[in-house]
């Protein structure tokens, strides 16, 4: 798929409804979007909430991921997933082996972040959408996830967002 495009995967089932002795065939659809871009991502966590997990790796990202999951209604929340399902990986690649999955398997636990900063990135595996939100230390991933609850990414239209805390408490994305 050519950068910046958005892929769709549709899933169709056959359902048979029974009420009131009426039988009634019909097609449904679910359609997921495939995520290229970091608002269509979250975007689509939230619209389709039923079908996203959010993934964190150590007690110190518990925070963050439930706050994520307050934010965007995903109720299944795990320590470990495979990374070819639709999720929200919370925490560095050193404290989450999904992280470090989707990412690469990187050698250095903080690769590219500096304290006080934090990186959201976007993943398509397997025909999902995969969303990574880690931080130089806790605290910073915890800063990214509040810079999402609160829609700083919602216009973000690549799919990887670098993101500091400015000292007035807004935040600074570079995309």
């Amino acid at each position: 798929m050519p950068a910046g495009s958005i892929g769709l995967l549709t899933i169709h089932a056959d359902a048979v409804f029974d009420n009131l002795n009426v039988t009634t065939f019909e097609n449904v659809c679910t359609t997921v979007q495939l995520s290229s871009s970091l608002s269509s991502a979250l975007s689509n966590a939230k619209q389709n909430y039923n079908n996203f997990k959010i993934v964190y790796g150590s007690t110190n990202d518990y925070q963050s991921a439930a706050e994520l999951a307050g934010y965007t209604q995903i109720s299944a929340v795990a320590t470990s997933s495979n990374t070819d399902e639709n999720l929200i990986s919370v925490g560095g690649p050193c404290e989450n082996s999904v992280s470090s999955n989707l990412m690469g398997n990187p050698s250095a636990c903080t690769a590219g972040l500096i304290s006080g900063q934090a990186k959201v990135q976007v993943f398509n595996n397997g025909g999902n959408t995969q969303i990574v939100v880690n931080g130089y230390s806790a605290a910073d991933t915890l800063m990214a996830v509040r810079a999402i609850t609160r829609g700083n990414l919602d216009s973000i239209a690549s799919s990887t967002a670098l993101i500091t805390q400015n000292p007035d408490s807004t935040y600074n994305i570079q995309s």
